[in-house]
């Protein structure tokens, strides 16, 4: 989830994603253990939850590593937000 989370944070605050030769899609955050909210994670949760929704998504699991600085916040805005 961090990864798509971050990624999606990071188009909305402006900042640019490469795709590389594999296809894949890439970040230039810089993010290691000691990842923190930041203002995105709303806005960022609601357009991942729109789009899981616009697919016909019925439920979703989120995936958090509990060792992450930060998981806890980020199950609160998944759930509730």
């Amino acid at each position: 989830m961090f990864n798509l989370l971050i990624s999606v944070e990071s188009i909305l605050g402006g900042d640019l994603l490469l795709r590389g030769c594999g296809g894949c899609i890439r970040d230039l955050a810089s993010v290691d253990s000691s990842y923190r909210t930041v203002a995105e994670i709303a806005a960022a949760l609601g357009l991942i939850k729109e789009v899981l929704n616009a697919f016909g998504a019925s439920s979703v699991h989120w995936l958090l590593d509990r060792p992450a600085s930060g998981a806890d916040s980020c199950a609160r805005y998944a759930v509730d937000g």
